[in-house]
């Protein structure tokens, strides 16, 4: 069966965050929880799709992704430079890869901005923090394209 365009899209900017080097953990969608021996922990979150506009055979298509940094500090003091330091890097490397390697539909990746980091203690556990980077893939689908979705 024919991967979607908008898998395409979502696979290939995991396989950027996966060229992060030095992250215990680099995953997609997941439902469990993450170790904070295993942090610096980068996921990403796939999101909604907005048909932006509709013409003559084409649809131009956002694509959202958020992606989960979590970074963990001997001190509460020292986590808000690691997680911002880790959320830099996130943005570097897909930054960089703004096409996805020349994916075919995808114009470009746009930031669209990040929270402040979050500040988690847990007892017995070294403290660590989240930050949730933004972004959207804007991307194209064209009408009898065996791998677009369907169009209502």
């Amino acid at each position: 069966m024919p991967t979607s365009l908008r898998e395409q899209a979502l696979a290939a900017f995991e396989a950027r965050l996966l060229t992060l080097t030095g992250a215990g953990l680099i995953d997609r969608n997941i439902t469990y929880e993450v170790a904070t021996a295993e942090m610096p922990a980068i996921i990403q979150f796939d999101g909604s799709d907005r048909n932006l506009k509709l013409q003559s055979g084409r649809a131009d298509i956002e694509t959202d992704v958020s992606v989960l940094v979590m970074a963990r500090a001997t001190l509460g003091t020292d986590i808000g430079p690691a997680v911002n330091d880790w959320a830099a890097k996130v943005r570097a490397v897909i930054g960089s890869y703004r096409t996805l390697g020349g994916l075919p539909g995808v114009e470009d990746i746009e930031w669209r901005g990040s929270n402040g980091p979050i500040l988690v203690g847990e007892e017995d556990a070294p403290p660590f923090a989240s930050m949730i980077v933004q972004f959207s893939i804007m991307r194209f689908e064209s009408e009898g394209d065996p791998y677009a979705l369907p169009w209502v």
